[in-house]
């Protein structure tokens, strides 16, 4: 009876922290897509990299710099698409294991059956595993953010040398679009620390469950 009330109690906790944890890689996952859609909204500024014509109109050393912001908005995209898939397939490996874990909690009560420690340190290992994802993401949204202040600093330098309309009118729809960019990233930075702030809140309930000398 005393293993069996741990066990319920670990059961709970985990299960909680489970379901919070995807939760908020969900909500991760929604904002790094609304960045990433507008990061390829961005990437017309490409045609005035690849196209000769506007590299005679403006010269070599405006043509160099729209070839260098076209690169900075692609490493962007290339940081993020992959930061996506990164946590589109932690949001699957969580549901798997809250699916097998209620499977096999279903099991082992059919059966009769407790947890042993070993499985349910196995479970509490994966699910905890969002802590570590935390610290790297923090890691790959500063790369982002100086991607993005770079990009900033050279449209600002193409907003004073060029005189063109037709490009400025360019130039100003993608400064609108950065200027969006850095309200998701914004956004993107408050929701890692909350989901920081919650994932230690909810780890601490493990660590007297884990001491308990029932474990």
């Amino acid at each position: 009876m005393v293993f069996r009330n741990f066990f319920n109690r670990a059961k709970s906790t985990l299960k909680n922290l489970n379901k919070k944890i995807r939760n908020e890689r969900k909500e991760l996952f929604k904002i790094l897509t609304k960045l990433q859609n507008n990061l390829e909204r961005q990437k017309f500024i490409r045609s005035y990299c690849n196209n000769q014509a506007y590299h005679n109109l403006l010269g070599n050393e405006s043509g160099r710099k729209f070839c260098e912001l076209s690169a900075k908005i692609d490493d962007e995209a290339n940081i993020l698409y992959s930061l996506r898939v990164h946590i589109a397939n932690e949001i699957g490996l969580l549901e798997k294991v809250l699916k097998a874990y209620n499977e096999e909690i279903f099991r082992a009560e059919q059966k009769g059956l407790l947890y042993k420690k070993r499985e349910l340190e196995e479970t509490k290992s994966k699910i905890l595993a969002a802590v570590r994802e935390n610290v790297q993401e923090n890691e790959i949204l500063k790369k982002i953010e100086l991607l993005h202040n770079e990009k900033q600093k050279l449209l600002e330098e193409f907003l004073k040398e060029i005189k063109n309309e037709v490009i400025s009118r360019d130039l100003r729809e993608l400064n609108k679009l950065i200027n969006e960019e850095k309200n998701i990233i914004n956004k993107l930075k408050k929701h890692i620390k909350e989901e920081k702030k919650i994932i230690n809140e909810e780890s601490k309930e493990l660590e007297p469950i884990y001491k308990s000398e029932e474990y």
